[in-house]
């Protein structure tokens, strides 16, 4: 079977993914000797921000020399990208291979009735391939919540980060934020130091002292003080100042000096743990690349994609707009998934756009047209709908000046065909 060919059997375990619990991995993982007993792990959860935090982190640590494993989801346009040492894909053949020495165990009948989802199975890849190659450390990103998700079945790592908690996947997290808090906080482990980000309700805040005082665990609240932002370009990169160190980041967004405040404050809780110099820090931060959070992907004229898919991502967004481009003609091209509040996003974002076009998703969560376009309307002043992606995009920038903006935003799953599409017109 080729690497496509095993791609496609892991995909077609999609329609299981929203089944959260430890006991399918855990059985899965009991088969194969638990190699994720044996890695060093920073686990990381959160509502937005996990991303950037775990690229951040993986970069960082690369520059200090150690070998870095990442595991993020979801990917954009390769399978591959959940699985990266130093920045390195996991190669097609170690994914056929892994695959391959998991067929027995996938067809085991205890998975006849209750099959592995893509992500439980995505998440033994990755801890085996780890393992494998002998990772000094490994930064984990949590798929969804934490407590249930299928990365929660390491033991002690060595530290615990919480990003933000806010409101989403409420049908499966909770209806209110103290729900959603519990499931994030399940990734605290007892003894293990965590890391908590600024700008929380006090409600989550006192959470996570109780849970940590449960469990004797060390809390770190972030304070976003220890850092000063002193430059923002639209060329895409911000300067910070940190312990007469400048750190220069080359993402943009108001929220990102929230996630370095945090990658800041994991890297001194570490300090014992882990060796990290003045060089590598200003290194690896230099030289971090998160896909499809405020990027730039076209500069004449501007065309930037946004995973704003949430109302705490649609905040973000209008606020980097606010202060950018606040009196700049903007398009808005986005397509959301089914189970996010999409009103919410709508609400928070349209009074920036002259224009929304909707279109929508391959994933078999996506909303459909009809309702996404129904939705924008009631907040935006001229919306259209398109069936083809490509015919969207295209006409968009047919009629685009060199000073208007376009922004893509909403869920990942359009992302990959929409840089495809860009890609192709400017450099066909």
């Amino acid at each position: 079977m080729t690497y496509d060919e095993k791609i496609q059997k892991i995909n077609k375990l999609s329609k299981f993914s929203s089944k959260l619990g430890l006991e399918r991995v855990t059985k899965l993982l009991n088969m194969m000797g638990n190699p994720q007993d044996s890695l060093k792990c920073i686990h990381v959860a959160g509502t937005n921000g996990k991303g950037s935090v775990c690229f951040m982190l993986s970069s960082i640590l690369k520059e200090s020399g150690y070998k870095t494993g990442i595991f993020i989801s979801p990917h954009i346009e390769d399978f591959r990208e959940r699985i990266q040492i130093n920045g390195s894909l996991i190669p097609k053949s170690k994914v056929c291979e892994i695959l391959d020495y998991f067929e027995s165990y996938l067809n085991s009948p205890i998975f006849k009735y209750d099959p592995i989802t893509e992500f439980e199975l995505t998440t033994a890849i990755a801890f085996k391939y780890f393992k494998d190659e002998n990772c000094d450390i490994v930064v984990l990103e949590t798929g969804m919540g934490g407590r249930l998700d299928a990365t929660n079945v390491i033991k002690s790592p060595l530290c615990s980060v919480i990003t933000t908690v806010s409101f989403d996947h409420t049908k499966i997290l909770g209806k209110n934020i103290l729900e959603i808090a519990k499931e994030k906080f399940g990734i605290i482990k007892p003894g293990c130091p965590v890391v908590v980000g600024s700008n929380q309700e006090s409600e989550v805040y006192e959470l996570a002292k109780d849970i940590c005082t449960q469990r004797k665990s060390s809390l770190i609240i972030v304070k976003k003080e220890k850092i000063s932002c002193t430059h923002e370009s639209i060329q895409g990169k911000m300067i910070f100042n940190y312990k007469n160190l400048k750190l220069s980041l080359p993402l943009l967004g108001e929220y990102q000096k929230s996630n370095i405040s945090i990658v800041l404050s994991v890297i001194e809780t570490l300090s014992n743990n882990l060796i990290v110099s003045e060089e590598s820090l200003i290194k690896g931060l230099s030289k971090v690349n998160v896909p499809c959070r405020m990027e730039i992907v076209n500069n004449c004229p501007l065309i930037i994609l946004d995973s704003a898919h949430n109302v705490e991502g649609a905040q973000a967004l209008a606020n980097f707009i606010e202060k950018k481009f606040k009196f700049k003609n903007i398009i808005g091209i986005v397509g959301i998934l089914a189970d996010k509040d999409v009103e919410g996003i709508f609400k928070t974002l349209s009074c920036y756009f002259s224009k929304i076009i909707t279109i929508k998703s391959d994933s078999p969560r996506a909303m459909s047209l009809s309702n996404i376009t129904s939705i924008a309307k009631k907040y935006g002043k001229l919306v259209h709908s398109y069936e083809n992606n490509e015919q969207a995009i295209r006409d968009v920038i047919k009629f685009m000046s060199e000073k208007d903006i376009l922004i893509i935003f909403g869920s990942f799953s359009i992302m990959k065909k929409c840089k495809e599409i860009i890609k192709n017109i400017f450099n066909p």
